[in-house]
């Protein structure tokens, strides 16, 4: 059973995909204007002091006179490495993607701190250590690690938190024992190796500047003011001036942003790219919406996020992705605007999935759509035990991504379609989760914690029945409060549903689906049912739920989510006549045939975008989104 007391991570942990990093910090911040003060160095090593040039006295001469101290200049952001080395204890701190620790002399590292000088930024980090496992969540010089126990750190993984991540990167590499260097790993993926016994020599840790979108504006009496960048304000406010034109780029590799005004007698503009002027010059005329979007390889990386302040309303709730900003039909005019580049997440989300032809189609969608995170929730093979490894290579020759598994009834102690143990294995923990792997763990996904769990299932190390007052339920409780106060999307993953339109009922436990209704967690995910389902936003309680929202235009926290995603490729099955409480459903009795497929997230801090993706059969489509107040 997993620990009742969870490890913290932050809203930007794992970033599954290699070599989504930004370029490296090189540019001085003069070009944003900013003075940082360099933090202070890590615990137990001091900083050395630089004396003063000094004057010999000499007599009757007069004493040169000193210049005035130049004004202090921006300093460039950095990370601070610490090693604490096999036979060596710690060594200097070293900076700005220096090797900390050794190589070339099979010492292993052994505890590490790490530090930022970055403005209004956090560095996080765990270590994987020989023995122990992964330990919690470090910050800002704490030691990860261990010292005088002859421990070698096997793994690493670093994330950075707080407003300067929206600004800034970070990228890490190890020096692994028998392999060298690995390649560079970002954003909480995990640098080493689990599970081989390795240690890690040396690392090296970086600051990278995050891409950003730049936005310049054309006001009333004023013209073109300067560009800014990273969601400044673009306009004015509080002096009643229309903006009458903008222009938007980005930095962004691999990515186009196209936007388009709504202005004053003219309506919608045709859709505008990379500076070009949308709305007007010279014309006295008022953009009164805007929306903007991206497109590109790079979207598949970077979400969009975009607010207007508009006359007499003020500023409205950020939007996303073409989403309207402004108003249409009100004579009311935007005077000023705010535009940010935020990185962006991607799950995909099955169950029951087989092996045969329409879980083959499901499987190479979802290495499609390049996602970052792959979540199996139960029902995988239904081959007999030993036949896993064909399992695993079926998925992995499709999907290219971590693929993570939760066990299902037909993983369980009674059917022996396999045993979960040999999935964890064949299909192993990529990305450093917390828990028991396969059977009740979380993982941070940028800025979404996905919690797998295994309700009803009859394991090998007993069934889990999350009731209220179990150990299981309370440990639920606090990992997800922990990721709601982190501020962070809450997903939960399991096979068993409760509320479903298929033939199953309820067949995990009421107490857990009211528990995660009262804690407000944003979506749960579940198959069992060999069908497809998805409800409006609840809340109430299972046997009384009630309806907060139908337009599929959610807000964060007013609610919750439930989808049944069977339709992964295996028998599909009827659904019941569903009740006001859903907002599709989909079986091999409905109109237009049965949809193989899966849910796609995006993710940014501001909105969470789901969809089903249909990869053969019927035509059915659904989404929704949860955007934050």
């Amino acid at each position: 059973m997993p620990s009742t007391t969870p490890q913290h991570q932050n809203r930007w942990g794992h970033r599954a995909r290699l070599g989504r990093v930004g370029t490296a910090l090189v540019l001085a911040l003069t070009v944003v204007g900013v003075a940082v003060a360099p933090s202070a160095a890590a615990p137990s090593v001091a900083a050395p002091s630089v004396a003063a040039p000094s004057v010999a006295a000499v007599p009757g001469a007069t004493a040169p006179q000193a210049p005035a101290p130049a004004a202090p200049g921006p300093t460039t952001p950095s990370v601070s490495s610490t090693a604490h080395v096999q036979n060596l204890g710690w060594l200097p701190p070293v900076s700005d993607g220096a090797t900390a620790g050794t190589t070339g002399r099979s010492l292993d590292l052994q505890a590490l701190r790490l530090s930022t000088t970055a403005p209004d930024t956090v560095i996080r980090y765990r270590a994987h250590v020989a023995t122990i496992g992964w330990q919690a969540w470090r910050s800002s010089s704490e030691t990860a690690g261990t010292t005088g126990r002859s421990l070698a750190v096997e793994a690493l993984q670093v994330t950075l938190t707080g407003a300067g991540a929206a600004r800034h990167g970070i990228e890490y590499r190890a020096h692994v024992a028998g392999l060298g260097w690995q390649p560079w790993r970002t954003e909480g993926a995990v640098a080493g190796t689990t599970g081989q016994g390795r240690s890690i020599e040396a690392v090296q840790v970086r600051l990278t500047t995050r891409p950003s979108a730049t936005v310049t504006a054309h006001v009333q009496n004023l013209g073109w003011l300067p560009p800014v960048s990273d969601g400044a304000t673009a306009g004015t406010t509080g002096r009643s001036l229309d903006l009458q034109a903008l222009r938007l780029s980005t930095t962004a590799p691999d990515t186009v942003i196209r936007y388009r005004a709504h202005v004053a007698t003219i309506g919608w503009q045709a859709w505008r790219s990379s500076s070009e002027t949308a709305g007007t010059t010279g014309r006295s005329l008022a953009v009164e919406a805007l929306q903007v979007t991206l497109t590109g390889a790079g979207a598949a990386r970077h979400g969009i996020e975009y607010r207007a302040h508009v006359a007499g309303l003020g500023w409205q709730p950020w939007r996303t992705e073409g989403a309207v900003a402004g108003t249409t039909g009100q004579g009311r005019s935007i005077e000023a605007v705010q535009v940010r580049l935020m990185p962006k997440v991607r799950l995909a989300v099955t169950a029951d999935t087989g092996m045969d032809r329409a879980a083959a189609g499901v499987f190479a969608g979802m290495g499609a759509r390049r996602t970052d995170l792959n979540l199996i929730v139960g029902d995988l093979s239904y081959q007999s035990v030993g036949r896993e490894p064909a399992y695993c290579s079926f998925v992995n020759s499709r999907v290219p991504g971590p693929t993570l598994v939760v066990a299902g009834n037909h993983e369980d102690t009674l059917t022996r379609n396999g045993t979960i143990e040999n999935f964890a294995r064949c299909l192993p923990d990529r990305v450093g989760v917390t828990g028991t792997y396969g059977k009740d763990y979380w993982v941070d996904s940028g800025p979404v914690r996905a919690i797998l769990i295994s309700p009803a299932i009859a394991l090998s190390t007993g069934t889990r029945t999350y009731r209220s007052g179990s150990p299981e339920a309370a440990w639920l409780t606090s990992v997800i409060r922990q990721a709601r106060a982190d501020g962070q999307w809450v997903v939960v993953g399991m096979h068993k549903p409760c509320l479903t339109v298929g033939t199953h009922g309820c067949d995990s436990s009421r107490d857990l689906t009211d528990l995660m209704v009262r804690e407000r967690v944003d979506l749960v995910l579940s198959g069992h049912d060999h069908n497809y389902s998805r409800s409006h936003q609840l809340t109430g309680t299972t046997r009384t739920p009630v309806v907060v929202d139908r337009d599929g235009q959610y807000l964060k926290g007013a609610g919750t989510v439930f989808a049944v995603v069977g339709n992964g490729g295996h028998e599909a099955r009827p659904v019941r006549a569903k009740t006001d409480i859903w907002a599709a459903a989909n079986g091999t009795n409905s109109p237009g045939g049965f949809v193989y497929g899966f849910a796609s997230i995006d993710a940014t801090a501001a909105q969470l975008t789901y969809s089903l993706v249909r990869t053969s059969g019927g035509q059915l489509t659904d989404t929704f989104t949860v955007s934050r107040p």
